[in-house]
């Protein structure tokens, strides 16, 4: 069976033979500079890498070849331990030499490794596998409720004035327009790049002065105004959480500023959404700091570029012959 492994092999094969690097001749350097090829290992839970990176499924006992962490353990949101360089390398081993494909999918979901040629780069990712974890809370939350507004101390009328608001919001050209409808069925799936502009750009402009709404009366109510208190602290922990990963650059600072707005975001919507249920994505966006800090800036890899050229793509007459 040809996967796009196989076809991977080839190319990274050839690549890790430049490593040691080349002398290329160019009209800047005519005695010839050296090139060095370096291949990496990504690290990532996105939609679009899910086999490079070690994803296995939400069903799995374990989500992904590099986090310990069972399923059974989602709720305590917690990074589990880097997972031993033998141990994911003898699955690996073990998933290549299976020849049948269901035995694969058993075995995938059991330990969450899959063979694929950048396993072998385990070891050069440097990490303390006896770290102490600082945060025990998980940016893709979706909080999931069956009265989320009066919980999270939102009415309608709120809701729905900011609806109006954000349907009436001008934003300059270039910038993607959010349905006008938002959050009506009408309008259908929201794309990733929507998503990307109502949390950069929409909602922050418009939605805390909604929340507030009239100061004299929020102030009168002092349970109403704690309420309020909690929802703004989430709602800006979410948009702080956006804006870093947008970030062309990263820093260090940036990095733990990500894992503590992250873990305010988690633990406030444990206040304003309880009983709500914990998805894998709140687990894999607990890594997106020590992502940060491994691989810098993850603008390259997000969503939201991969969904607009998957779109691109997918408007493409082709009449149903591809490649033809």
């Amino acid at each position: 069976m040809v996967t796009i492994n196989s076809i991977l092999n080839i190319f990274i094969n050839e690549l890790i033979q430049l490593e040691p690097g080349i002398v290329i001749q160019t009209p800047q350097y005519p005695q010839g500079g050296r090139v060095f090829v370096h291949v990496g290992s990504l690290l990532g839970d996105l939609v679009a890498n899910h086999k490079v990176a070690g994803f296995a499924s939400h069903s799995a006992t374990r989500f992904f070849s590099w986090c310990d962490s069972p399923k059974a353990d989602i709720q305590q949101l917690q990074v589990g331990r880097l997972r031993q360089q033998q141990l994911v390398k003898d699955y690996s081993q073990a998933f290549k030499d299976l020849k049948n494909e269901a035995e694969r999918t058993r075995m995938v979901k059991k330990s969450g490794i899959r063979w694929n040629q950048w396993i072998w780069d385990f070891e050069k990712v440097e990490l303390n596998e006896n770290e102490d974890q600082e945060h025990d809370s998980g940016d893709d939350c979706e909080m999931q409720d069956g009265n989320t507004s009066d919980q999270a101390g939102i009415s309608w009328q709120k809701a729905n004035k900011m609806m109006s608001a954000l349907s009436n919001f001008k934003v300059p050209f270039g910038v993607t327009h959010i349905p006008q409808w938002l959050g009506q069925a009408k309008e259908g799936k929201i794309k990733e790049s929507e998503w990307q502009s109502l949390f950069s750009i929409y909602l922050p402009l418009k939605a805390i002065d909604i929340l507030l709404g009239d100061i004299d009366k929020l102030l009168e109510n002092s349970n109403e105004t704690g309420k309020t208190c909690i929802l703004i602290n989430n709602f800006s922990a979410l948009v702080a959480c956006t804006h870093i990963l947008e970030a062309q650059s990263i820093t260090n600072d940036l990095s733990l500023q990500f894992g503590e707005e992250y873990w305010n975001y988690c633990e406030t919507s444990r206040t304003l959404f309880p009983g709500y249920t914990i998805n894998p994505n709140h687990h894999y966006a607990l890594h997106i700091e020590k992502q940060l800090k491994w691989w810098g800036p993850l603008n390259g890899v997000l969503e939201f570029a991969g969904e607009r050229l998957n779109g691109i793509l997918q408007q493409i007459p082709a009449s149903g012959k591809v490649g033809e």
